[in-house]
């Protein structure tokens, strides 16, 4: 008769020996490659505002709010490119709270305290990544205009 000496292996008909398959990790849900819903916006022509980005529950009266579904937590990168005064611009802001569910982002033209989109056309595009893989949603374009 054959022994096993695997910690914690078991000794199965006919003499082999198995281990029991490991134990899923706690953070599996972030093995899960993002999937990112139909994206939408509230509206496509809208005015400039001051405040920053944030992740919203409500929509703003002055700006647009971006709307999309996720199934895992992932981090979420918004990057708009346009054409402002005949001048190509590209930038982006990134947020690392997406969540699995529906998620809203509030948006009034500023990228951060001292930078803001001036007033034009632009496409952004929303992409949703964490440690398994991406996903891109197709571009969604809009007018912003002078407060």
């Amino acid at each position: 008769m054959r022994a096993c000496t695997l910690g914690a292996a078991t000794l199965l008909a006919g003499g082999a020996c198995a281990t029991p398959a490991p134990a899923k990790p706690a953070h599996a849900a972030a093995l899960t490659a993002p999937k990112l819903s139909p994206v939408a916006m509230s509206h496509k022509l809208w005015r400039q505002g001051t405040r920053t980005a944030k992740l919203a529950s409500k929509p703003t009266p002055v700006g647009v709010t971006f709307s999309f579904g996720l199934n895992t937590h992932a981090t979420i990168t918004l990057t708009f490119a346009g054409t402002v005064s005949g001048r190509k611009v590209k930038a982006s802001l990134t947020f690392a709270r997406g969540h699995a569910g529906l998620n809203k982002i509030s948006f009034e033209g500023r990228l951060s305290p001292s930078r803001m989109l001036g007033p034009g056309h632009y496409t952004v595009t929303i992409v949703a990544r964490n440690s398994a893989g991406e996903a891109r949603a197709p571009g969604l374009t809009f007018t912003m205009l002078r407060a």
